[in-house]
């Protein structure tokens, strides 16, 4: 297993405050496929097993030359593409590059990997920067006939399609400097941010070897070892393994990162020199000693780096004998001029999984940014007799890594060379950050929001979380991503994390489906008084946004003598016994948790309100202050406090306002519209007691609810009217006007153009106490496929939503009375309406989380699974089903054992050779080129043609050649250049068929003996004996 990233570091980071260091240029994601490696983890598994990746499989190809190398680095899944995410049609996936198609999914997952959406990128200067040489599917594919090879194989379109994907708007394109084609990428992306070209780049480096051509080309150029084990440095170094290999990173700003793997502090890329001989150039891996010491040195140069200050060099290690010797030499000659304290440890890449080509320098880069992250260099593999023909390995000033080795981070270099004279020098700085868990507490338990492509990508992503202690930066991570829509997305899910006494994660609460990418309008919906419950938000006041929005209603209330957190939070039986109590109760609670749906990013569609619900609907709206609507509400009860009101009760009954407002005694007055099936009355208590009896005798539901003995929205609290009006005028000085989202139940839906409802004034909620509630009428606004959150202390108006409305309507209470944590509900239904496609922004209710995360941040790349239903084209090389000629040449003596009774065969006084001897010559070919046995092949001859038949001497030798076509079967048997037979053979399978087989009736019987035979055969001419 990799080892576990170091929480230790001795190099801290600059403050990132600072303008010059935000500006720099840092790596923050990284992805790709490897040898072996579906994705960046599990490369980081073989590194630090020290496994071999290379020659684990049998070559992409069946080709015989002795110049092959057939030990190769295999990328896995050439053939699968998530086609349909990145809107690319069947015709042109399969015509597209793999190389291009694999960049695409890897850009993806550095960014993901960044901790950044891609939506963020859209529109905005993200550079693209893609690195290749070689590509067998350009060259095959341009000639194919599906018409779109330009399109897909065009090297250009590798950048290029992922900004269009992206619509980023920066540079975007292709580089080719063979070998060092991908620190070109990195340079030209440095330098373009640095320049203001972009804000962030996407930086990737491909090479893929599918045609048993590329080796044989390269072979003749480089060292290629037979055996895939590339001994970098070692003193029985034969050359390097090919390897193929697909890596993209996101580079930006670290003003703007969110993680940093390292700081990029220079980039070179310089043509150098091709080694002259007297016989031509002497391309490859080497180079003059001097020039390279002097590139390397200029390079330090203009970095304003002192040598010294590197720990390690990433080599390009390419195990060529020469090669090698001048690369640690040059690094002798700039690094350890001086005594070094420590010697300078050196590696290269190459050594643990291949020469990767295009893709070097950002293969060398990748593994230097996981030595950062894990605190450990990855040793060499293949390494066992270090060479020791060098003064700086003998006297220990340079050291080569061949066990993993603790590394506290620092400098390192990235040396790459070109077969092509291109030299590359790459100088990195590890920014570290010591994760402490501890560090980001949190009150609540964790909600956690993600979105795949499909359903089980999402609940893989809940596994590894639950696999291991929560990590509040990795969540953040996430939380950054998924706060947006990610569009093809097609799975959705959301969990809930807490953390048990044995420090175990647990998960409180787990949900994952299918997400049809549908947008629903979304309702607020705001109870009234009968939601109120002792201890109601206790549980609450642990989320930070609701118990800051408390402490602002606190402050506002405590000059009356108020105390609203021991309103909402006592057990006292008795709290809501005063009527005041229950009304700034219900305002707080509602003021709470609307700060809680808004901090997290919910925009309504609608606000619906329900009697005293609608002073939420004005929060919510805009209209109030939070201060405003907790003294509507104290406002309101006060004046229910001091007017004196006839003792009065308020009922539920299960019919609807046609049908009870006809039942109704003059006296009760119906106070709520509640649906078609449902209302409220109010009227004077013993009138209520006695009709509330009489439905009950006659089946229909009827209960009294709790009101303090107030007879609300009816005649009977008239005279409140003008109190209430003066109170209110107090607090709302400046009416503000209602907006078009906030649908009023309190008037009815022809005046709502009127002037008395256009604003929340002191006038519209004097009415809205006075007046029945219309809620059923204006209810029926709501749209079929809404989403309606009831926000209050309780979800009061459940039962009236369900029946009300259709089953396509689905409703969510933020919380519910008696609910053994009221906090984790509210995380709960926030998780719901996630899943109904709202992307709340979780983080606002946690601590915030400082960026850059620490280094022990875990990966996120590996994570993102792809939707791999579809197997795509990829243009192998496959041999042809080659047409050639065998030939058999046999030589028949009358003197041999084995041909001697051939001299009895004599025809018209001549001895010749047997024209069925000529045929079984045929079908000995025939079998000898099969591999099998003539006994047991059995043939079919057609189209025989027997044309001479050859004369046998004592004095010489007779020579036949058969020649046999393998292609269709054609024979050709020759005699010193005459033909003497023509035909077709081929095997035969059916032996029902066969003509000797064959059952013939008897029609006559007549017996011959062997005189017979033979005296029949001399009157024909054959004098056999």
């Amino acid at each position: 297993m990799s080892p576990k990233p170091q929480q230790k570091t001795l190099v801290q980071p600059e403050s990132l405050d600072d303008a010059d260091a935000g500006n720099r240029v840092v790596i923050t994601g990284m992805a790709g496929s490897f040898p072996d490696s579906y994705n960046v983890k599990q490369l980081e598994d073989i590194l630090y097993n020290k496994v071999n990746p290379v020659g684990t499989k049998e070559p992409r190809w069946e080709y015989y030359h002795p110049e092959i190398a057939n030990s190769t680095g295999q990328v896995p899944d050439l053939n699968r593409f998530d086609a349909q995410f990145f809107k690319v049609h069947y015709r042109l996936a399969n015509a597209m590059d793999p190389m291009s198609r694999k960049m695409l999914e890897h850009a993806y997952e550095a960014i993901y990997d960044a901790g950044i959406c891609p939506e963020e990128l859209s529109g905005k200067k993200v550079g693209c920067y893609i690195g290749t040489c070689m590509s067998e599917s350009e060259k095959t594919l341009f000639y194919s006939q599906r018409g779109l090879g330009i399109a897909g194989c065009s090297k250009a379109m590798f950048a290029n399609r992922i900004s269009y994907w992206l619509n980023a708007k920066g540079p975007s394109m292709s580089v080719n400097q063979a070998c060092c084609s991908s620190s070109v990428a990195l340079q030209l992306a440095y330098e373009a941010i640095h320049r203001g070209d972009c804000e962030a780049a996407i930086v990737g480096g491909a090479n893929l070897c599918l045609h048993p051509q590329q080796s044989i080309h390269n072979s003749r150029v480089i060292n290629l070892c037979p055996d895939g084990k590339t001994k970098s440095f070692d003193k029985n170094a034969d050359g390097c393994a090919q390897s193929e290999f697909i890596s993209v990173f996101f580079i930006q700003k670290a003003k703007n990162a969110k993680r940093i793997y390292a700081e990029v502090v220079h980039v070179k890329n310089e043509y150098t020199e091709i080694l002259k001989t007297k016989t031509g150039p002497k391309y490859g891996f080497y180079r003059d000693v001097n020039n390279m010491t002097d590139f390397i040195k200029q390079f330090y140069k203009e970095a304003n780096v002192d040598p010294e200050d590197v720990k390690y060099v990433e080599a390009v290690g390419s195990a060529t004998d020469e090669a090698d010797k001048v690369e640690l030499e040059a690094f002798n000659n700039v690094y350890c001029t001086q005594r070094r304290e420590e010697p300078l440890l050196v590696g290269s890449v190459t050594s643990n999984i291949g020469y990767t080509a295009a893709a070097s320098g950002i293969c060398s880069i990748l593994k230097v940014l996981l030595a950062y992250r894990n605190g450990l260099l990855a040793g060499n593999l293949h390494c066992e007799n270090i060479r020791d023909d060098i003064d700086a390995l003998r006297d220990k000033r340079i050291q080569i890594v061949t066990d993993h080795q603790k590394f506290n981070g620092g400098c390192v270099a990235v040396n790459g060379i070109s077969i092509t004279g291109i030299n590359a020098h790459i100088l990195l700085q590890g920014v570290h950050k010591a994760k402490d868990l501890s560090r980001y507490q949190s009150s609540i338990p964790r909600l956690v929001t993600i979105s795949a492509r499909q359903q089980s990508a999402v609940d893989s992503i809940f596994k590894d979380l639950k696999s291991r202690p929560i990590d509040p930066e990795e969540l953040a991570l996430f939380y950054n991503i998924h706060e947006h829509h990610i569009s093809g997305h097609l799975g959705r899910g959301f969990t809930i994390l807490d953390t048990n006494e044995d420090q175990e994660t647990v998960c409180l609460v787990q949900n994952s489906d299918y997400f049809d990418d549908a947008r629903k309008p979304l309702w607020f919906v705001y109870s009234g008084m009968g939601s109120q419950w002792v201890g109601m938000g206790a549980h609450l006041m642990r989320i930070p946004t609701f118990a800051a929005a408390i402490e602002r209603c606190d402050k506002v209330l405590k000059p009356k003598g108020i105390d609203i957190v021991d309103i909402i939070t006592s057990q006292d039986k008795t709290m809501f016994d005063n009527i005041l109590h229950s009304f700034v109760g219900i305002a707080a609670i509602q003021i709470g948790l609307t700060d809680i749906v808004t901090a997290v990013g919910f925009v309504p569609d609608k606000i619906i309100g329900h009697s005293v619900g609608e002073l939420g609907c004005a929060y919510a709206d805009g209209c109030f202050t939070a201060e405003e609507m907790i003294m509507s509400a104290y406002s309101r009860g006060l004046v229910s406090v001091q007017t004196p009101f006839i003792r009065g009760s308020m009922a539920a009954v299960g019919v609807g306002y046609e049908e009870v407002s006809k039942m109704c005694p003059p006296e009760i007055e119906v106070a709520c519209h509640n649906s078609a099936d449902s209302s409220t009355i109010s009227g004077p208590a013993d009138e209520m007691r006695a009709f509330v009896s009489k439905l009950t005798a006659e089946g229909i539901f009827a209960k009294e609810v709790p009101s303090s003995n107030i007879a609300y929205h009816s005649r009977y609290i008239a005279e409140a009217g003008p109190g209430l009006l003066k109170y209110l005028k107090e607090v709302i000085k400046e009416p503000k006007a209602r907006s078009d989202k906030w649908v009023s139940t309190s008037v009815p839906e022809e005046k709502w153009n009127t002037e008395a409802a256009k604003y929340s004034s002191a006038e519209y909620h004097t009415n809205n106490l006075l007046n029945p509630v219309l809620f059923e009428e204006t209810s029926r606004l709501i749209p079929r496929d809404a989403i309606c959150v009831e926000i209050a202390p309780h979800g009061l108006l459940q039962a009236i939503l369900k029946r009300s409305l259709p089953d396509s309507c689905k409703n969510i209470p933020l919380t519910r009375r008696g609910h053994s944590d009221n906090a984790l509900h509210v995380l709960e239904a926030i998780g719901k309406l996630y899943m109904e496609g709202y992307n709340p922004k979780i983080k606002a209710l946690y601590p915030k989380v400082e960026f850059p995360v620490s280094v022990g941040t875990p990966m996120l790349g590996h994570l993102v699974e792809w939707a791999h239903a579809e197997s795509w084209l990829v243009p192998l090389y496959k041999s042809a089903n080659r047409q050639t000629l065998a030939c058999y040449r046999s030589i028949i003596s009358l003197f041999d054992d084995e041909h001697k009774y051939l001299s009895g065969h004599v025809i018209q006084g001549k001895t010749v050779f047997p024209y069925s001897a000529i045929l079984v010559s045929v079908w000995d070919t025939l079998a000898m080129l099969s591999g099998d046995d003539r006994r047991s092949t059995s043939v079919e001859f057609t189209n025989v043609h027997l044309l001479t038949q050859p004369i046998m001497h004592y004095q010489k030798q007779l020579k036949l050649v058969t020649s046999f076509h393998r292609g269709n079967g054609q024979f050709e048997v020759t005699h010193e250049g005459t033909q003497v037979a023509t035909g077709f053979i081929s095997g035969y399978q059916d032996d029902k068929d066969r003509a000797f087989s064959r059952h013939f009736e008897e029609t006559s019987t007549r017996i011959l003996n062997s005189n017979d035979i033979y005296e029949l055969l001399y009157i024909k001419g054959c004098s056999y004996k």
